[in-house]
């Protein structure tokens, strides 16, 4: 089951037209423009390319692997940025990303593609669903991302499509050459 965004307000641009829901408007057209890259090019992996090594040094992941950690991925940033918004800071001073990005992927090896996929859709779902509900004025608060860096909840939406879009052309790159 794919979760589908509901973009209807942004339809009809001069209808309860406000420049405070701009800006949460503009994060959401982001952010779906980046899922649905992804999206396409998921769409097109063949069934042997799920097991192929996507990265050669670093996490080493293969491409399923892959697909796990934007899942959960996805699923934490959304956290933080709940989190941020009502005031707490969820990611210590001590947090080591690449630790916990390859602890958490291995603890999840069971996790299918569809599982996965179906976890990206639910979690974008929650965040646009969030996005719909706040007043534009919470994308300026800050907190810890989990790289470490303080940053507005408005930066961290950013990164989020920035690092889906990072991602998906590692994805389309590994296609290319096994095309």
């Amino acid at each position: 089951m794919r979760v589908r965004y509901n973009l209807s307000r942004l339809e009809c641009p001069l209808k309860g037209f406000d420049m405070a829901s701009e800006r949460i408007d503009s994060a959401i057209v982001m952010l779906h423009a980046a899922r649905e890259q992804l999206n396409a090019a998921l769409d097109g992996v063949s069934e042997g390319l799920w097991e192929q090594q996507i990265y050669s040094e670093g996490a080493q992941w293969t491409l399923r692997q892959l697909l796990i950690h934007l899942m959960l991925a996805d699923h934490g940033q959304t956290n933080v940025l709940m989190g941020i918004a009502e005031g707490k800071n969820l990611i210590p001073e001590d947090y080591d990303i690449n630790r916990y990005n390859a602890a958490s992927v291995s603890k999840r090896q069971a996790v299918t593609v569809e599982e996965a996929r179906d976890g990206l859709a639910q979690s974008r779902a929650r965040l646009i669903d969030w996005l719909h509900q706040i007043d534009a004025s919470v994308l300026d608060k800050e907190g810890r991302h989990p790289t470490l860096l303080i940053m507005s909840i408005d930066q961290i939406l950013g990164l989020m499509a920035r690092h889906e879009a990072a991602h998906t052309a590692d994805i389309e790159a590994l296609m290319a050459r096994h095309a």
